[in-house]
This record gives structure tokens, sequence and C-alpha cells, in this order.
């Protein structure tokens, strides 16, 4: 019975001094300094500009980013062998900065009224979309 007391109280004490939480950290890495641009491209004579960036052993992320309305964001992970990919979107609203994740349906609207050319584009349909390998 001490031993159990003993560990719950440890916890406890790990979990209010922060060492069990990861705490609120950045919901995309730095894409920007650590990885690598492999594509860049624009739907609609620019109407969207997006570019995929790499990262080796790392992600794959896309951002799209519309010229009066929100930037998109499609981070992909790949877990492992038996898990695949594990994917995140988020949604950077240019009025308030703020970065919202959001369910892939949720996403996948969002981006269809945004842009009925790039959500093809992602889904590999026929698409007034253009891209250039850049690596």
């Amino acid at each position: 019975m001490r031993w159990v007391i003993y560990h719950f109280v440890f916890l406890i004490v790990l979990g209010t001094s922060g060492m069990l939480n990861a705490g609120p950290g950045p919901l995309l890495p730095d894409y920007e300094s650590e990885a690598k641009i492999v594509y860049r491209g624009l739907c609609d004579r620019g109407r969207i500009n997006y570019t995929t960036y790499w990262k080796q052993g790392g992600y794959i992320l896309e951002v799209a980013a519309s010229e009066a309305k929100d930037n998109f964001y499609m981070l992909k992970r790949y877990v492992g062998e038996n898990e695949g990919w594990h994917e995140r979107y988020f949604v950077r609203s240019q009025d308030s900065k703020t970065l919202t994740e959001l369910a892939h349906e949720e996403w996948d609207e969002k981006v269809i009224q945004l842009n009925l050319s790039y959500f093809n584009k992602l889904h590999d349909v026929e698409s007034a979309c253009s891209n250039a390998l850049v690596m």
C-alpha cells in the first residue's frame, strides 16, 4: 500500500511541476529555417500561392496563401510502417493571425470555399494550378 501511495504522490508532484505536461508548444515546426522548399506553385493566375516544404526524416508541409483570405497549412509526418502518415490541418486568419487546427473535413470545406482549383490540386484532380520543382 505504501508503494502505491508513494507512486501516486510522485505522479502528482511531476504533474504539478510541469514535467508530465508537454505544455503549449508551437503547432507548426520552424519550417522556414529547418526545411527545404521542394515545390512552389500558384492557382488561378496567382490567386493562391503555395509552397511545399520538406524536412528529411521529419515532415512535409504545404503552405497556401491567398490574396485576401486565410493561409492554409497541411502538415504530414511519417509515423512508421504500421501507423503510416499522420496529418494535421491548420488555418491562419490574416485578420487575427491566430493559427487554428481543424479536422480534415472542415479544412477541406474551407479550401473549397477559398479556391476549387487548389482543392483539386490537393486531391490529384485536374486543376488550374501550376508548380515548379525547386529542389
